[in-house]
């Protein structure tokens, strides 16, 4: 099984999400922000190591949302409850803002969109 994370980055009832760059797996996906939790990482410390190393972002991660499994991989989502800093592209060629009614028309992984349902309450009751 892969472990992988994501963060449900949210303001003003939209969530933060990210397209993967050509040459990259899954190159023009959107995805949740996240990635591969390593050998001895918790959780939470993958998931704000790669939101720092993929977006430049330091986050304080909040607590476990949903998981979904899809084939080998499950994926593990997180409210992050702090956001400091501006998205930097190093992985992705663009990040998007968007609401829960523009989410299920951008071309995701299906693993991501498992997570529609877990975290589409969040995004009605976001005012920040």
């Amino acid at each position: 099984m892969i472990r992988v994370v994501c963060g449900l980055l949210i303001r003003r009832r939209e969530i933060l999400v990210a397209r993967r760059s050509p040459g990259q797996r899954d190159a023009g996906l959107w995805e949740l922000p996240g990635g591969k939790v390593e050998h001895g990482e918790s959780r939470p410390q993958a998931l704000r190591r790669e939101l720092e190393e993929e977006l430049g972002l330091v986050c304080t991660v909040g607590r476990h949302v949903a998981t979904a499994r899809d084939g080998r991989i499950e994926l593990c989502a997180f409210a992050i409850d702090r956001i400091r800093g501006t998205p930097v592209l190093t992985v992705h060629d663009a990040v998007r803002w968007v609401g829960a009614h523009e989410l299920g028309g951008l071309p995701m992984p299906a693993v991501d969109r498992l997570l529609f349902p877990a975290f589409n309450h969040l995004l009605r009751k976001s005012k920040r």
